[in-house]
């Protein structure tokens, strides 16, 4: 994703305008106010407030990739992955809570048909990304092979959603790291594979 400096400026102007004020409060007019610009320097960058929306999807989607592709290659524990990959993401909603406002908030696009879709599409890549990470320890015996991949994947992406959510909700007032940390670390506990009967006796 090549963008210029200037582009950059205006894409998180745009992101913590969308924070303080709503979608609805994103202008061409406010951005440009917000930033000293006038309305044709704005122009001369992103045609339209759809333009910019779309750049803002294009920068998580960028993000995203860059995350998987380095799990990708990991040669990680599967259990071991799955923390890293939820804690890199809280690591950039914690260093800037305003893009929660923006990619959690699936309603600012769902008049925009193309700009939905693509939203949806990061979803989706999460989440097969996710069912191969916990497929592929299954096969390797570092994880329970009793779960649906696909579910154990829709439910780990879901539930760090509804705690970024809720940190969102709750003003950002404590530590998403944390929140993640244990949110993983129940996932842990469910997708390790079980002691046989013996060993729990044993133990």
């Amino acid at each position: 994703m090549n963008l210029t400096t200037r582009q950059q400026e205006i894409i998180w102007s745009a992101i913590h305008l969308i924070d303080e004020k709503g979608i609805q409060g994103l202008t061409i007019k406010n951005l440009s106010a917000r930033m000293g610009f006038t309305e044709a320097a704005i122009y001369r960058h992103f045609k339209s407030k759809i333009n910019i929306l779309s750049a803002i999807i294009d920068l998580f989607k960028a993000q995203t990739a860059q995350i998987i592709n380095e799990k990708e290659h990991s040669d990680d524990h599967s259990l071991i992955q799955l923390k890293n990959i939820f804690s890199h993401y809280s690591t950039i909603f914690s260093k800037d809570p305003a893009i929660v406002s923006v990619i959690f908030a699936e309603e600012i696009f769902q008049n925009e048909d193309s700009l939905s879709a693509r939203l949806t599409e990061i979803i989706e890549t999460n989440e097969l990304f996710l069912g191969r990470l916990v497929q592929s320890g299954q096969k390797n015996g570092e994880l329970r092979n009793d779960i649906d991949p696909s579910l154990a994947a829709t439910n780990l992406l879901g539930s760090f959603r509804l705690i970024v959510k809720k940190w969102k909700l709750n003003g950002f007032r404590y530590s998403l790291k944390d929140e993640t940390e244990r949110l993983t670390e129940y996932f842990a506990t469910i997708l390790s594979p079980l002691k046989d009967k013996t060993n729990q006796e044993q133990a």
